[in-house]
């Protein structure tokens, strides 16, 4: 007791350091920790305490339990200065290392006790020197960890607790502490002195006595010891189980059928639940079952001596648990087979003998205790081979050369899948479509080998077998070489060994996938399956398996192209083909202007985390073995008249007389990439090139202008030369040609590249007509064809076109993916209608993208690319002209609808646009009213297909909204004569002036009235000097320039600036403070009734010195009568919802009782607004600055208002659908919710958010139904 007395004696001192070193624990760590390791009770930190003596070599534990202060002393054992310098660290320690129990214990209890509160923890811990005792100080205020050495050693260890706040642990005593001591450390082998009093005694007893049995057994393993009996009463029938001497759980077990055991058993590897309140039912307990059931049998049978599992060695020696163990600690993998009949048994210990040579592995022969009970033995790294020894068939199997991994060099590290379960892959071939759906989770396994004519039944019966085995695993590989046209190479093996391989379809190309089957007999892999005569068991797992794991495929692809442009890249090899696959997912064709004036075709990278190195990469080979980089195929494309060339080895070509540096050399999969980066419109496999139209030996075949030599005429020919026939019979043979690739043009949809490839003819026989005149002036009627396809997907006849290709403006094409009229249905030759757009029109839409058809229409009028501008800093850094940066201001979107960039660029483009893609539906269209005039360009990705209209122009508005906020917040810390400032000062100039409306008043003054408060903050920035050398700001000049036109100002010679001010503040000033600007409505005002004004909640703020009750009775609202606006509407849309009751109401205040639910919960002071709800005959001078929305918050002099047009789609759709789509009225709902949040600074988007949720939750309960109009 002299050991312990002077650790207890130690604890009761102050101390203190000799030396020291002080961290914090973060906080957010802290809780995380408190949360994860929160236990069932909080007095059970005793409990982890008491573990943690105990694990650590105590041999008694004495405890002084005080009100506000613990003592837990113990000697033996001992911490090491490490493990306490980083104690709480062993929280995230593996439970499987029982070396580092000990510490993980104690740090589980301790950070318990932090959730009381105490003032301060002292750990003292060492084995008698200085040198190896450690102290520890917790602060427990602060959160501040001392660690060091004190002044004297010590031979032991002591927790110490002051200030301990019982106010968390849910009571005021100690009492819960010694009822948790008393209930479950009763069978500690050490004895535990509290207050001086040993509450179970001063004995030492590591096997616990059993009572109440008609026999018992103890044993003692080492890390499982006890005792069990049997033949006890009902209620003994179950297991006390501890870990470090601590009941944790008891359980019930039946172990041996028939019997009635119970018992008492430690074993400290157990899993507990992250409360530690119960021991979780996993395979460690799993193993404690199988461990006891020798022993249950040597008590049943009253036997004494070894305790053996019914498992034998190969020469029929019984095997108790040490031996098997000690045989999974010398060889990873065993082989396990049925012990059999016993006429059989010599010649199956024969056969898994030779298998077991083969593999270098013991063999085991199993009996009642099934292969699971061995397994379990083995532990988790165990590999059991069950191979079928009823005949000699599986020897040949194991006797091959095992098959490794790929060879080496590999571009990445391997990537380890997580390992599946056999049934979930099953249930993962039901749902794609590769097996036929059948509840193979209701199907009762069976063992043994499924014969060959097997059902499919069988074979999933045999397959749930099989997972019992063990999961299936996978391996990720990416050699440096994979054979041609392969994607993903699936390499299946059992026991190392081959059993089946192919390449499978992928989206990320390149890979080598090796699935490791459980290890059974591979005759039952390979059974063909029913009805699928190239199917197996182990080709379905494989493509099942192929399948989940194209996430981990994408993200080994991103790993891999990041560092791709420091590994040497070869066209066709396993790199290449994951770039060229990531390329014709992310890039899209475009059409750029050069520094000569001419236009061509580039590449452009959508994806942001793909570097724009990859560009520059060969990645593919022409038929003369030149490597081709994305740029270099590029250039190709131009010089070929806007299409690229491939030759397949699938589909041998007819190359006489063809260029063969211009023909690339693909296999299959490399085809549909290219079509996939190009589009079906700029690609021409070269293939035997069949005669499209023949007369009189002159034929038109396959495209192929820019491989080969031409002769002089309107159509591309070969065979007989047209210039040798006469002039009459050349027309007629040219007519001819024509009538025939036009009947191809129209013919059947299954024929769609015969239709392309006479498109093609026919273009380019137009363009000869038009340009050069050949052959005369008569085009054979093609001109009237609708050979041309616009970005909307409508056809257009080059008679659409002409006028615009006059034009000043010309045409525009878009930037995309090629295509044509050929993925169209086949037009009859009276199908074609004009569009809405008249054939005179000089500004039909934009034509889709085809590089094909820009170079021909280029050379008959004026055609353009549709965003001739910089999209990122990439591509400006990959120009040739400057500059190198995009955007003197951008903004990054990225929310449910789109994903993108908008910005400010450094040069402003002629003709500036947003372009928004739609990867899925292949289309780009251009939104240039919001941007336009503010020289706003980007690119936005669709997250959606299908976006309406509206929603996609109430995207772009959000966008611009968030880059004028970083405008406003970029603009003063620009350096003042900065190019890159004045670019952000005309940028936010100009969109906050769209913002504001001056309206003339019945009384002669001008209303001046913003819409927005981002506008607000960019009018309020001091960006205009003046003379005296002072900066004022827009907004003073709007108001000076209102005054003056009100009357109430005298009228003088305007704002003056200050001589070197920049040009486009004066540009600014003239285009906004002009009379033009100044909206007048109608002298007399309507005699209409006032609306109502209906309250909006508490809390939505607007300006605070505004008189919002006063609403109706301003300037603002005569403005509104004088436009024409009507009282609200006499039969309005009701609304029932739960806040409002089924009762009618005008539309205004239903809308706004609708809103209610978001608005109330504002944070933000100030008086109520009021919302009127005018109906408007005409939509105000303010809508033009609201970007041509209809619905719109107009924020006034008088106060925010909420203007609705009866005609606008959103709230006509709402009124007329009425009861049958409450959906309408929830789209209506949101948008006036969602330019409140644009409006108001009070309302934030979380207000936002959740005004969503409830709506949704009102329609999914039918709570959300347009009522009767009164």
């Amino acid at each position: 007791m002299s050991a312990v007395d002077d650790v207890i004696a130690r604890s009761r001192q102050p101390g203190g350091f000799v030396a020291r070193k002080r961290f914090a624990v973060a906080r957010s760590r802290a809780v995380q920790k408190l949360r994860r390791f929160a236990l069932a009770s909080p007095h059970d930190y005793i409990i982890e305490l008491i573990q943690a003596a105990i694990a650590n070599g105590a041999d008694f534990v004495d405890i002084e339990l005080g009100h506000s202060g613990i003592n837990l002393s113990y000697a033996g054992g001992g911490f090491a200065p490490e493990e306490l310098a980083q104690l709480f660290d062993f929280l995230f320690a593996s439970k499987e290392n029982l070396e580092t129990a000990d510490v993980r214990q104690l740090a589980l209890g301790l950070n318990a006790l932090l959730d009381a509160r105490p003032d301060e923890i002292v750990i003292e811990s060492g084995d008698g020197t200085l040198a190896r005792t450690t102290r520890v100080r917790i602060d427990g205020r602060s959160e501040a960890v001392e660690v060091g050495s004190p002044r004297y050693a010590l031979r032991g260890t002591f927790v110490r607790v002051a200030g301990l706040k019982r106010g968390p642990l849910g009571d005021g005593s100690r009492q819960g502490e010694l009822l948790a001591i008393e209930g479950r450390c009763l069978t500690a082998p050490v004895p535990i002195v509290v207050n001086s009093q040993p509450i179970f005694g001063y004995g030492r007893m590591r096997t616990p006595r059993l009572l109440g049995y008609d026999a018992v057994l103890s044993f003692d393993e080492g890390d499982l010891y006890g005792t069990i009996g049997l033949g006890g009463t009902a209620g003994d029938s179950f297991f006390r189980l501890l870990t470090w001497g601590v009941w944790i759980d008891s359980l019930r077990a039946d172990i041996l059928p028939g019997t009635s055991l119970g018992g008492i058993v430690g074993f400290d590897r157990l899993h507990k639940t992250a409360d530690h309140a119960a021991v979780v039912q996993d395979e460690r307990l799993g193993e404690l079952w199988t461990r006891l059931r020798p022993y249950a049998r040597m008590l049943a049978e009253g036997r004494r001596g070894a305790a053996t599992h019914e498992l034998w060695s190969v020469d029929g020696r019984p095997l108790r648990t040490s031996d098997i163990r000690a045989t999974f600690k010398q060889y990873r993998t065993v082989v396990g087979v049925s012990r059999g009949e016993p006429g059989d048994r010599p010649e199956r210990a024969r056969r898994a003998a030779a298998i077991g040579a083969a593999l270098q592995a013991p063999v085991v022969l199993l009996g009642a205790d099934d292969a699971a009970a061995l397994r379990l033995l083995g532990g988790p790294d165990t590999r059991l081979v069950l191979p079928d020894v009823s005949d000699d068939d599986d020897l040949w199997f194991y006797h091959r050369f095992a098959d490794g991994p790929p060879d080496r060099p590999w571009l990445v590290a391997p990537i380890e899948v997580e390992p599946l379960p056999v049934q979930r892959l099953l249930e993962l071939a039901e749902r794609d479509g590769i097996l036929p759906p059948d509840a193979a989770q209701e199907i009762p396994a069976f063992g043994g080998l499924p014969p060959w004519n097997a059902t499919a039944r069988d074979l999933k019966r045999w397959l749930l077998a099989a997972g019992a085995a063990g999961d299936v695993r996978a391996t990720i590989y990416s050699p440096e070489h994979v054979a041609p046209g392969v994607e993903l190479w699936v390499d299946t093996v059992v026991t190392g060994r081959r059993i089946v391989a192919g390449n499978m379809p992928s989206p990320f190309p390149g890979f080598v996938l090796r699935v490791e089957l459980p290890d059974v007999s591979p005759r039952g892999w390979t059974r063909p399956w029913p009805g699928r005569h190239d199917a197996t068991p182990a080709g379905i797992i494989a493509a099942a398996l192929a399948r989940h794991v194209v996430p981990v495929l994408e993200t080994a692809a991103r790993r891999l192209l990041a560092g791709l442009g420091r590994l040497p890249v070869e066209p066709g090899s396993a790199a290449a083909r994951i770039a060229l696959a990531a390329l014709a997912r992310s890039t899209i064709k475009r059409l750029r202007t050069a520094p000569d004036g001419s236009v061509e075709v580039r590449f452009s990278i959508l994806d942001p985390e793909l570097p724009d190195t990859l560009l520059d990469l060969p990645l593919l080979r022409t038929l003369a073995g030149e490597g081709l980089s994305l740029r270099a195929l590029a250039r190709m494309v131009d010089a070929s008249a806007g299409v690229a060339y491939g030759a397949v080895r699938e589909v041998p070509p007819d190359l006489e007389g063809l260029d063969r540096s211009r023909i690339l050399d693909l296999d299959l999969h490399q085809e549909r990439m290219l079509i996939g980066l190009l589009g079906e419109a700029a690609y021409v496999r070269v293939d035997r090139r069949d005669v499209l139209a023949e007369a009189a030996g002159v034929r038109c075949r396959d495209f192929a202008l820019g491989l080969r030599p031409y002769p002089d005429f309107p159509l591309l020919v070969e065979g007989i030369d047209p210039g040798t026939l006469p002039a009459l019979r050349r027309r007629e043979v040219e007519r001819a040609l024509v009538e025939r690739l036009v009947a191809v043009f129209h013919g059947a949809r299954g024929e769609e590249e015969s239709r392309r490839q006479a498109t093609r003819h026919l273009l380019w026989f137009l363009y000869r007509k038009l340009a050069h005149r050949a052959g005369g002036p008569d085009d054979c009627g093609v001109s009237h064809l609708p050979l041309f396809l616009d970005a909307d997907g409508v056809p257009r006849t080059f008679d659409e076109l002409r006028p615009a290709l006059a034009s000043a403006v010309g045409l525009r094409m878009h930037d995309g993916w090629s295509t044509d009229v050929a993925n169209l249905p086949p037009p009859t030759p009276t199908s074609h209608q004009p569009p809405a757009t008249s054939p005179t029109s000089p500004s039909p839409p934009p034509l889709a993208m085809n590089p094909f058809v820009f170079r021909l229409l280029s050379q008959l009028g004026r055609v353009r690319p549709a965003f001739d501008f910089d999209l990122s800093d990439a591509e400006a850094l990959a120009d040739p002209a400057p500059p190198e940066t995009a955007y003197a201001a951008a903004v990054t979107i990225d929310d449910e609808l789109a994903v993108g960039t908008i910005g400010v660029p450094v040069l402003e483009p002629p003709d500036p646009a947003i372009a928004v893609l739609d990867p899925r539906g292949r289309r780009v269209a251009a939104v240039r009213a919001s941007a336009g005039e503010a020289g706003v360009v980007g690119r936005l990705e669709v997250k959606v297909p299908s976006i309406p209209p509206d929603v996609l122009g109430m995207l772009v508005d959000r966008a611009i909204a968030s880059l004028l906020d970083e405008l406003v917040r970029r603009i003063p810390a620009l350096p003042p004569d900065s190019p890159v400032r004045e670019r952000c000062v005309s940028a936010a100039l100009r969109l906050a002036g769209r913002r504001v409306a001056l309206t003339a008043q019945p009384d002669g003054s001008v209303a001046l009235d913003v819409l927005d408060a981002s506008a607000r903050r960019a009018l309020e920035l001091p960006l205009f000097p003046t003379p005296d050398g002072i900066a004022v700001s827009a907004w003073r000049i709007l108001r000076e320039f209102a005054a003056s036109r009100s009357g109430t100002a005298a009228p003088g010679p305007g704002f003056v600036l200050a001589p070197d001010a920049p040009d486009i503040l004066r540009s600014w000033i003239a285009a906004t403070c002009c009379d033009a600007r100044i909206a007048r409505p109608a002298s007399r005002p309507a005699a209409v009734a006032s609306p109502e004004a209906v309250p909006v909640p508490q809390g939505v703020g607007g300006p605070k010195d505004a008189d919002h009750r006063a609403l109706l009775g301003g300037k603002a609202a005569e403005s509104l009568r004088g436009q024409g606006a009507a009282p609200p509407d006499p039969t309005p849309l009701a609304v029932s919802a739960p806040d409002t009751g089924p009762d009618g109401g005008d539309f205004g205040r239903r809308l706004t009782e609708a809103l209610r639910r978001v608005h109330e919960e504002s944070a933000a002071p100030g008086p109520p607004i009021e919302v009127a709800v005018w109906n408007v005959a005409a939509v105000p001078a303010q809508a033009a600055i609201a970007q041509g929305r209809t619905i719109f918050l107009q924020a006034t002099s008088d106060g925010p208002r909420l203007i609705l047009d009866t005609k606008h789609w959103l709230l006509a759709r709402a009124r007329t659908r009425g009861p049958a789509d409450p959906e309408a009225l929830a789209w209506l709902l949101l948008a006036a919710s969602t330019h409140l949040n644009v409006a108001l600074e009070s309302i934030t988007n979380r207000n936002e958010l959740d005004f969503q949720a409830r709506l949704l939750d009102l329609l999914e309960r039918g709570a959300l139904v347009p009522g009767r109009r009164p």
